[in-house]
């Protein structure tokens, strides 16, 4: 923790930092002076949702809503309920679309198929909120 905060004290100001929380002690993340954390929440190492309502409110959330482990590409639909799951937790407008740890494990094609399901959920979950 000490060395976390030590990063963050030092990053110029403007710069907005970030902590990606896979695997870890989400609390001890939420703890961390940071202007966004990022967690896994769509695969089998997702944290619970109702972690997320201890965030600093100060701080954004970046929540993964599709499994970067699994070559399954996930439905408009399965993204959007995630994605209406977090914002029940979380204010939308603190929400951050992620993907759970990054894709580089996956094929090109699914990787953009993924993200591709991803910006169709979120431009429909935005029409919704207007």
């Amino acid at each position: 923790m000490r060395c976390l905060e030590r990063v963050v004290a030092a990053a110029p100001d403007g710069i907005r930092v970030a902590l990606h929380a896979c695997s870890s002690d989400l609390h001890a993340a939420f703890e961390v002076p940071v202007d966004e954390v990022s967690v896994p929440a769509a695969g089998s190492t997702g944290i619970p949702l109702a972690d997320l309502a201890e965030a600093p409110p100060t701080a954004d959330v970046g929540v993964g809503v599709v499994d970067s482990s699994s070559p399954a590409v996930e439905s408009v639909g399965e993204i959007r309920r995630r994605i209406d799951r977090v914002t029940d937790v979380v204010d939308h407008r603190r929400v951050i679309l992620t993907t759970d740890c990054g894709l580089g494990q996956l094929s090109r094609s699914v990787a953009f198929e993924k993200l591709d399901n991803v910006t169709s959920a979120a431009r429909d979950v935005r029409r919704g909120l207007r």
